[in-house]
């Protein structure tokens, strides 16, 4: 058993789908998931879309038991995105899942979806929290037309240890990425010797035993990521991620400073039109005392905005004696 066990970056599988793809594993998944007690596999129909790719990305698992079809996903990051996939991951579903019958007057009756994403990324979130499609949506809506809901699953040390439990599969799971992560941590090794060494020790505690000794005599060289988060790259998307989402609250926040400022501004110089214009009237006031306003005249007074020479030429109008005396002095 000296083979080793590298992180193919090109993947063809995961880890997470290798060891759910198992009917007794998914069936032993899914019972701690809802608290329930199937024991016959056959009772569970695997429905996964081996061919489904979406944006480099294979749907995990899915599968139909009694009257639901269930859909999990595993992630290492955060993506609020998850219910749009899964909608397109159900259509899918659905299109292979229904015939002809569906131009019938009779109803069709389909599986109730039930969709699961379990987290083990780097970056802290809550153990449980509900994705919605609608908060994708560019409005708003009390009760949206179409709504589709993720059940998000923190699986991180510390995390859902309830379901764990129930499903010794998935502590194992989560224990192997756990030692990995802090052999990349704290041993400083590259990905591929934290990898082996974390599969070694695994198999010497009895965690997933049967599962990696058929992975090191069996599968070595074959395009599998047995180790589906790169703590490098991770750190790389973390960060391209949130210089976009940055760069998106910046353009925001600028947006709303500068509608602040343009309103303030807007308000001063709205208060230095109103002011002109009154000045403006004004003195069109004091020179009908005169007689017949040219309309040439009230034009060129109106289109004046500078106040002080609004004011200038509103004392001369109080100290003439006509309206050709006041143009003479001003130029009007």
């Amino acid at each position: 058993m000296n083979e080793e066990i590298t992180a193919n970056k090109k993947y063809k599988d995961t880890l997470f789908r290798m060891l759910f793809k198992r009917k007794r594993e998914l069936l032993t998944l899914y019972n701690a998931l809802n608290g329930s007690h199937y024991t016959d596999t056959r009772r569970l129909t695997v429905t996964t879309l081996e061919n489904a790719v979406y944006m480099g990305m294979k749907n995990d698992v899915s599968f139909i038991i009694g009257s639901t079809i269930n859909l999990y996903e595993h992630q290492s990051t955060v993506n609020p995105n998850m219910p749009l996939r899964h909608l397109i991951y159900f259509a899918k579903q659905m299109s292979s899942y229904v015939d002809d019958s569906i131009y019938s007057s009779t109803l069709l009756k389909i599986p109730a979806p039930r969709f699961i994403v379990f987290y083990n990324g780097i970056r802290k979130q809550p153990e449980r929290q509900i994705l919605k499609l609608s908060d994708a949506y560019r409005i708003r809506e009390d009760e949206p037309w179409l709504e589709l809901k993720v059940q998000f699953i923190n699986i991180n040390a510390g995390m859902s240890e309830d379901i764990k439990r129930s499903c010794r599969t998935l502590y194992g799971y989560c224990y192997f990425i756990d030692l990995v992560r802090r052999y990349r941590k704290w041993k400083n090794m590259s990905l591929d010797a934290a990898v082996d060494k974390a599969v070694m020790v695994c198999i010497k505690r009895g965690i997933l035993k049967r599962f990696f000794i058929k992975m090191r005599t069996e599968m070595t060289g074959m395009p599998i990521s047995i180790f589906e988060y790169d703590a490098e790259e991770e750190l790389r998307k973390e960060y391209r991620h949130g210089r976009r989402d940055g760069e998106r609250r910046g353009i925001r926040k600028g947006r709303k400073q500068g509608i602040a400022i343009g309103e303030a501004r807007g308000e001063s110089k709205g208060k230095i039109i109103g002011i002109a214009q009154g000045i403006s009237q004004s003195l069109i006031n004091i020179l009908e005392s005169y007689g017949e306003v040219p309309d040439e005249l009230k034009a060129r007074i109106s289109l004046q905005k500078d106040i002080n020479i609004l004011s200038n030429w509103q004392k001369i109008s109080l100290n003439v004696s006509d309206i050709g005396e006041f143009r003479q002095r001003t130029n009007l």
